[in-house]
């Protein structure tokens, strides 16, 4: 419940002299644009951490890959020199 002697705090801005709803306003507008380039810093940095996850999950995914052909490439390898001899 709201406390009534805070509601007596509250001025609608038709009520308000010109000046100070310009002020009001532009305080309001000032903050709005501070809050707005926090949250797209935070998008940015949140952005590039997720596309450096991605690059490590890719990259750990092809490690198996490379090292089942280093593998076969080694026996081909073994097996020409077996039968060099």
């Amino acid at each position: 419940m709201i406390n009534p002697k805070s509601l007596d705090n509250l001025k609608p801005f038709d009520t308000m002299d010109r000046e100070r709803h310009r002020e009001i306003s532009r305080r309001g507008g000032i903050a709005s644009g501070a809050s707005r380039r926090e949250l797209r810093a935070l998008r940015e940095k949140l952005d590039a951490v997720l596309r450096f996850e991605g690059a490590i999950s890719d990259f750990m995914q092809e490690i198996p890959k490379k090292r089942k052909a280093h593998r076969q490439s080694k026996g081909v390898h073994a097996l020409r020199n077996k039968n060099r001899e």
